[in-house]
């Protein structure tokens, strides 16, 4: 991968990426994928932001520190965020990957916290977009508070914002936190709400229904056979983490959902099998339903969301394959 040395300068074509998120193992997946595209086409991951969910915001801030050591990327910098939902109603921190979103693992290390900046995420989100109105991407692999917050906080934030890809939600009333709500909008239903109301640019949602065995159906030993064989410092951080996990978490299957949102935003014409443009909003006062996201099926209001219904599984196993760096695999 690209090394802290590399200088080249951001012109008016380059793709600019802020990528938020809460820093689990699949969220290394997105983010490593992104940064490898910066070798092959005219994109730039230009900060991460980080926000609760997964884990901490300061466990968050530790694995993104390991990530990009881990391919020699430090010089992108990170931006703590929101360490908890707008309203006091989160009801946990998911510890699925780990109290630490990341196996924990016993380091012999500690993270250079040095290179966290200062300057709060939200503040660097208005700022960057100021500095580059209509050209930054958001990929949001997270609860959607730092975003709900740049909105509600800068008047003209919502204009300068190019377009928005999510890993969150539904669209069938399927969830994986509460029976109708996905874990992500489920942490914060109202900052998913802002949003969707707030902003016109495309918006593109991958949803957890997409993300469902009966759509994804990547074994865990081809993960850690095919993939995982490949040898290098990145792979070696995310075996170890990887493998704990998902044994401890008794899987068969492989799903590193979070990648899948990039993989679109990086091929789409090759990714996306099948998807709808439709208006969708988020439940916030439903016993059973807060979190979920509704959709306009009578089509009484304008489309707002692009879903994401179906990927192409085996072209994303191609992509995680030229991510990990594996021989004779062409992006």
């Amino acid at each position: 991968m690209r090394t802290s040395s590399d200088t080249r300068m951001i012109n008016d074509n380059t793709e600019l990426i802020i990528f938020d998120s809460d820093a689990g193992i699949d969220d290394a997946w997105a983010l490593l994928m992104l940064l490898k595209a910066e070798q092959v086409r005219n994109i730039k991951v230009i900060a991460i932001t980080l926000v609760h969910g997964n884990t901490t915001v300061d466990y968050a801030a530790d694995n993104c520190l390991r990530i990009l050591n881990s391919v020699n990327r430090t010089d992108v910098p990170i931006y703590k965020g929101a360490r908890e939902s707008l309203l006091p109603k989160c009801p946990h921190i998911s510890t699925w990957f780990g109290v630490d979103g990341f196996g924990d693992m016993d380091y012999d290390d500690e993270p250079e916290r040095f290179r966290i900046q200062s300057e709060h995420a939200v503040s660097a989100m208005y700022r960057l977009v100021n500095e580059h109105p209509g050209k930054i991407t958001f990929v949001c692999v997270g609860p959607l508070t730092n975003v709900a917050l740049a909105i509600k906080m800068y008047h003209d934030f919502a204009d300068k914002v190019k377009s928005l890809y999510i890993m969150g939600g539904n669209c069938s009333a399927t969830g994986n936190s509460s029976s109708c709500a996905e874990f992500n909008f489920y942490c914060d239903p109202e900052s998913a709400f802002i949003l969707l109301k707030s902003l016109q640019c495309p918006i593109y949602m991958l949803p957890w229904e997409t993300c469902m065995e009966d759509k994804i159906d990547i074994p865990l030993e081809w993960r850690i056979e095919e993939l995982g064989k490949t040898q290098n410092k990145m792979m070696e951080l995310l075996n170890e983490a990887e493998i704990k996990v998902f044994r401890r978490n008794k899987c068969v299957k492989w799903n590193p959902c979070d990648a899948f949102v990039t993989a679109v935003l990086l091929k789409p014409n090759e990714i996306i099998l099948k998807s709808k443009n439709c208006h969708a909003t988020v439940e916030l006062s439903g016993s059973l339903t807060r979190g979920q996201v509704v959709i306009d099926h009578l089509n009484r209001n304008q489309n707002n969301i692009t879903i994401v219904e179906q990927v192409d599984v085996e072209k994303c196993k191609q992509l995680f394959l030229w991510t990990a760096g594996c021989d004779n695999i062409e992006f």
